[in-house]
């Protein structure tokens, strides 16, 4: 956990750094909708969830940004085996660094590496009307993903973007099961985004 603690400090230093210097800082939110894959004998179905954190943009060239962000993002999966099912909601902080390419003043291709840290994780059965199980335990407290997607800015400072974070990293506790039962993160993003003008 300490490891976790020492980037996100890390990353809060370079968006304070950037933002003194040519940083543009923002916030964003949006939908996700997220899933799992991996496993051949869970039938899994995507679930709608939700994004939300803030991020900044520092111009490396006249087409090339960097853009560091620190999002809660909602991800997980329904999962019906048989004729039961259950809700699956895993909420992470993640924490991608993405390249900006632009194409544009306003139009730019990205991607980047994701780290995301498991905050919790619960499961709502079908067959239940009981509250939410907490199964943390079942999962590993981090993912790594790569992110790649399409962004577009205006002149307001709005902006929206659109990514696919493919999920690298088995998910599943392997202390608890094998490494033949693997199972990773897979979340179309749609976001709205401000950029603040300094």
């Amino acid at each position: 956990m300490k490891y976790y603690i020492l980037l996100s400090l890390l990353l809060l230093g370079i968006f304070v750094n950037a933002q003194d210097n040519q940083g543009v800082i923002g916030i964003k939110g949006g939908l996700n909708l997220a899933t799992f894959t991996g496993a051949e004998d869970v039938d899994f179905s995507r679930i709608i969830s939700f994004n939300l954190g803030i991020m900044l943009e520092t111009k490396l060239s006249e087409s090339i940004s960097l853009q560091p962000e620190i999002l809660l993002s909602a991800q997980g999966s329904k999962a019906s085996i048989d004729s039961q099912s259950a809700d699956n909601r895993l909420y992470y902080l993640n924490l991608p660094i993405l390249l900006k390419f632009y194409t544009s003043d306003r139009f730019s291709f990205d991607i980047g590496p994701q780290l995301g840290i498991l905050i919790s994780a619960k499961q709502k059965s079908s067959s239940s009307s009981s509250t939410d199980n907490d199964i943390k335990t079942l999962f590993s407290d981090n993912d790594i993903g790569l992110i790649t997607g399409i962004s577009y800015k205006f002149v307001s400072g709005i902006n929206f973007s659109a990514r696919y974070n493919f999920g690298l990293k088995n998910i599943i506790n392997t202390n608890l099961y094998s490494n033949e039962n693997k199972l990773k993160n897979g979340v179309f993003q749609l976001s709205i985004g401000y950029y603040f003008k300094k």
